[in-house]
């Protein structure tokens, strides 16, 4: 829940910094929602198919949840796949190109020998060229167009080309982190999530960004290369690019992990040495504290709302009870959290197991040690209770050193199970 809440951060910040662009550019309302609307289709379908995915896993069984799992699924490698460009062309979102762009692509696929489905035209305001790699098709934003030449537009062209020219080795490792996001999605749910899991799902995740980054920004290199080899004028293609990045408002100098190169390097990359000297990476801090700020904003008010949704619904409280085990300094607390939620899903096998390991890490807590008698009556061994009941109210008697609100909790505790092992053993003796 944390790590999605944290994506969904992330979009926020997304769709604001478009929401900027787009009122500095003087958009109309409408164009800006159907800008939204096709990255929505074309980008972004994957996320909130994955997202729709857990939430169905969550709450459906059965043949309904058999029956989500097989559609999302199905849906999710389509989106992957680019199907996201051909419903945004389906639904009006996007338009064909005109003529004389489409003449000029087939020119230019002809000319390298790489196979061109369609072109398309997105209405947005941030200007740029997008490739999709296993549906053969290239979109151009609408401000892209408004902005490059014909000669500019050929070596963008050639660019998006040099993507489609990749080998399927290439294409397969694009595949690879969405597809493990979705096999993670369709397990995680499947096993019993401990610290151990998610921290090694965590690291593995960093890991595989990490990867996925240095064959992304390789090939976005390979794909300069390409347009740079094959087009009438290196310069053109270069003046292309700073024409982008200007109107976007982004640094000639990015600085930091990014998957396309900064454009200062580019430019020099195609034989055209700028007019300004390579300027210093913009500070990045206050973005990086802008992102921690939403992320938190969206983290906390959901983890307080899972604490209290744990204590009636089991089930919603599994990873905050995870979490909390994780993160404890005190290792018996750590086991009795975990013993309550098991206790709470009546799961009485891994109850006692956590409460028998609490009640041994630490020997004065009375309200472990009733609750691991009521978990043993629960099961059926009222011997056991018994023993584990007396063990509670030895404790109890020798607890004067408690705080006032941990003896009032481990008071009540040792009440609840003394009601509930003495109407166990009254049934016991009747019969």
């Amino acid at each position: 829940m944390w790590i999605g809440a944290g994506v969904a951060a992330l979009y926020v910040l997304q769709f604001a910094i478009h929401r900027i662009l787009h009122r500095r550019q003087q958009l109309g309302r409408v164009s800006r929602l159907r800008a939204e609307a096709l990255v929505w289709c074309a980008r972004g379908g994957t996320t909130w198919i994955a997202f729709a995915l857990i939430f169905a896993r969550r709450h459906a069984d059965g043949w309904a949840r058999l029956t989500f799992e097989l559609v999302l699924s199905i849906l999710y490698v389509l989106a992957l796949l680019g199907a996201g460009a051909w419903l945004a062309r389906w639904l009006g979102l996007a338009e064909p190109a005109p003529a004389q762009l489409r003449a000029l692509a087939n020119e230019c696929a002809r000319r390298v020998g790489v196979r061109l489905r369609a072109v398309d035209v997105w209405p947005s305001r941030a200007a740029n060229a997008y490739a999709f790699v296993w549906s053969r098709r290239i979109a151009f934003s609408s401000r892209a167009l408004e902005l490059l030449d014909s000669d500019e537009l050929e070596g963008v062209l050639l660019h998006e080309l040099g993507h489609l020219a990749e080998t399927w080795q290439l294409r397969a490792k694009r595949l690879v982190p969405k597809l493990v996001v979705l096999a993670a999605v369709l397990a995680f749910p499947a096993v019993s999530p401990s610290a151990v899991s998610i921290e090694l799902t965590l690291v593995g995740v960093l890991l595989l960004i990490t990867w996925a980054h240095a064959f992304q920004r390789k090939a976005e290199v390979e794909a300069d290369l390409h347009a740079t080899e094959n087009t009438t004028s290196a310069a053109a293609y270069a003046r292309a690019l700073e024409k982008l990045h200007e109107a976007n408002l982004s640094p000639v100098v990015m600085g930091g992990r990014s998957t396309h190169p900064d454009l200062y390097d580019r430019m020099i990359a195609a034989g055209v040495q700028p007019s300004y000297a390579r300027p210093a990476a913009p500070d990045r801090r206050r973005f990086q504290l802008i992102v921690l700020a939403l992320m938190l904003m969206a983290v906390i008010p959901l983890a307080v709302w899972s604490a209290r949704s744990s204590r009636s619904n089991p089930a919603a409280g599994e990873g905050w009870a995870v979490a909390r085990a994780a993160l404890s300094a005190d290792p018996s607390i750590a086991m009795a959290d975990l013993g309550s939620l098991r206790l709470q899903q009546e799961r009485l096998p891994e109850a006692i197991l956590f409460y028998r390991a609490a009640s041994e890490l630490d020997a004065h807590d009375s309200g472990v040690a009733a609750s691991l008698a009521v978990a043993l009556v629960r099961s059926g061994d009222i011997v056991q209770a018994r023993v584990a009941l007396a063990e509670a109210e030895r404790r109890s008697r020798a607890a004067d050193a408690d705080n006032g609100w941990r003896r009032a909790a481990r008071r009540d505790a040792l009440t609840d199970a003394q009601s509930e092992v003495g109407r166990a053993v009254e049934r016991a003796q009747l019969r």
